[in-house]
């Protein structure tokens, strides 16, 4: 008999465990970091952080990043190229290196595109340098980091001016929450052995109780799912020990996965700044989940996995764009825009600047906690959204559910589900305004948009939804598992860009603006017309659906091949036809005469 559940995540003893998995105990990030502290951080204690310099013309940067994003896919920089033209001068960068050299301290090489100084030193002398004190706090693996006790660091006005922040200090509890839900059956079993009727529903299951094959949801989008033609590179960003060696969890069963869909699985890992040494069952579970979802849905592809501690995700976020070794960078995981640091949020947006210039596209799942995001890390249960997919850089994913078997007259609902125990998240961005590729559904969200505290409006969250639920996956330690919520949705949205990557053999870099100029007339969007995301019923009313744009599911999920169509006519150049030449011509004779009598 199966069962449906909701499967419930720990609390760690681990620093690391402070990544609240959606379905874990809200807590607040604060109290459970300082649960986690240990005595003062000996002065002799390595301390190794990365300092974020500041851009030439930072405005500069923002206004070309944009202006590159209206024009068709084509060339862009490289990083040395974007060093060249946005990287603070070689004056500056000796500037800051001596400045914590002064304190005894060590800079390493700057990161491609000359935006990002790793220093490694002491306890003393970075107390010294950075006017804060260390604790010490143990991650998950038994590695001690040593963690500032407050945040920003206070730095001396020399260089203040030219840094845009410092990441790696793990200061005030700063980290990403995942956006994935473990729900439905716990464990398909049978006499015969699970693997073997997990594979074979993998193949041709179609229904919310059992789940659906990748195959069905690929037919109701129209993925092509094949990467056949030109290879393409997913970057994730993930916070766990990424690995597909067979011996161990994690890899025996991406293996087994990629057995059961008969595809090769190709995957590399990076290692930012020491990498993660977190097994944690949630942690491997959300890898799990994101991996074997882009294998299902972009067979072939090359997955590049980034992995970093806890606190570390702008460095993670700032290695994937200087390393421009993917082309699509995918994160599942976010926080509560609400209570992520400005200096944080800053150095995001430059990474996702400089992505856009690179011609990277990146994607974020837009949280699980429907209108109030911030419940996942906290006791807030006001409106608020997920960063980073509120950066209006970022391709923000909904979720959408469906109530019975996949096929071309299902409708979707937004993805509000207690089996679940979640809701897809969206709303208002308090931070980020209004970008101009939003302007023409603004005036869809009605009353919603009082909310915004912005005068010059708010970013909209989010722009796209695809399905949160009946993904089943070989989840390490658990086997067979349906999962679901907005990180499954990222996962099945990002494969499709891979898809049309491959096709059409060019880097899409920033597509949002493409995606909102397709108006409804075309057809390539199917709006979601049920629902909202108020899974808490804390706030009646709000953010239901209502027309061409919801606060829930964006702009609905797109029609693939009628993208692949879309994407055809923005690469190919407009070859004028020479009758049209002619006839242009043959007027401005009969004007020029007409004009002589």
């Amino acid at each position: 008999m199966k069962v449906w559940m909701v499967v419930k995540g720990y609390l760690g003893v681990f620093l690391a465990s402070v990544l609240v998995a959606s379905g874990m105990l809200a807590v607040q990030q604060r109290t459970l970091l300082a649960s986690m502290r240990q005595p003062v951080a000996p002065a002799t204690m390595t301390v190794e952080f990365d300092v974020v310099l500041k851009p030439r013309n930072e405005a500069s940067l923002l206004a070309n990043a944009w202006a590159r994003s209206q024009q068709p896919p084509g060339h862009y920089l490289t990083p040395a190229q974007f060093g060249r033209d946005y990287a603070p001068s070689p004056v500056i960068q000796d500037m800051v290196s001596d400045y914590f050299h002064e304190y005894g301290m060590k800079t390493g090489a700057v990161w491609p595109g000359g935006l990002v100084m790793p220093v490694t030193g002491t306890v003393a002398q970075a107390t010294a340098a950075l006017g804060v004190a260390f604790d010490r706090a143990r991650l998950s693996g038994g590695r001690s980091v040593a963690v500032a006790d407050t945040y920003p660091a206070k730095l001396s006005s020399s260089i203040d001016g030219h840094i845009a922040g410092i990441t790696g200090l793990f200061a005030n509890g700063y980290f990403p929450v995942a956006s994935r839900k473990a729900k439905g059956v716990p464990r398909i079993r049978s006499a015969a052995g699970a693997s073997t009727i997990s594979c074979s529903g993998l193949r041709r299951d179609n229904s919310p109780r059992l789940g659906y094959a990748p195959a069905v949801v690929a037919r109701y989008y129209h993925l092509p799912r094949s990467i056949t033609r030109h290879s393409v590179t997913v970057g994730i960003a993930e916070f766990a020990d990424v690995t597909s060696a067979a011996s161990t969890a994690l890899g025996a069963s991406l293996l087994r996965y990629a057995r059961c869909v008969g595809e090769p699985l190709h995957l590399a890992t990076v290692a930012v700044d020491g990498g993660s040494g977190n097994a944690g069952r949630s942690h491997l579970e959300e890898a799990a989940l994101d991996i074997e979802t882009l294998l299902s849905y972009a067979p072939g592809v090359h997955l590049l996995v980034y992995t970093a501690s806890s606190g570390n995700a702008n460095a993670l976020y700032l290695r994937m764009v200087s390393q421009d070794k993917a082309s699509i960078l995918l994160t599942t995981w976010g926080t509560c825009e609400a209570n992520t640091p400005p200096q944080q949020l800053s150095i995001e947006q430059l990474a996702f600047a400089q992505a856009a210039l690179q011609g990277q596209t990146v994607v974020a799942a837009s949280g699980d906690d429907g209108s109030s995001d911030c419940l996942a890390t906290g006791h807030n249960a006001g409106l608020a959204v997920d960063n980073p997919a509120s950066q209006p850089m970022v391709t923000g994913v909904g979720g959408e559910e469906f109530t019975s078997a996949l096929d071309a007259k299902t409708t979707p609902s937004v993805w509000n589900d207690a089996t679940y125990s979640g809701a897809s998240g969206g709303g208002l961005s308090q931070v980020f305004s209004e970008p101009s590729y939003q302007r023409g559904v603004y005036s869809e969200v009605g009353r919603a948009a009082l909310h915004c505290r912005l005068q010059s409006g708010c970013r909209l969250v989010p722009d796209v939804a695809m399905i949160a639920v009946g993904a089943k996956i070989d989840v390490p330690g658990r086997g067979w598992t349906l999962l679901g919520g907005t990180s499954l949705a990222a996962s099945v949205f990002a494969a499709g860009l891979a898809d049309l990557e491959s096709h059409a053999n060019v880097r899409l870099g920033l597509v949002n603006p493409w995606l909102y100029s397709l108006d409804a007339r075309t057809g390539v969007f199917t709006s979601v017309q049920r629902g909202g995301n108020d899974f808490r019923r804390l706030h009646p009313g709000q953010f239901r659906v209502t027309g061409r744009y919801s606060l829930a599911t964006g702009l609905g999920s797109p029609n693939f091949a009628l993208l692949m169509d879309a994407l055809k006519r923005r690469i190919q150049p407009q070859v004028p036809q020479p009758y049209a030449w002619v006839r242009s011509r043959m007027t401005f004779h009969l004007r020029e005469l007409l004009e002589r009598f």
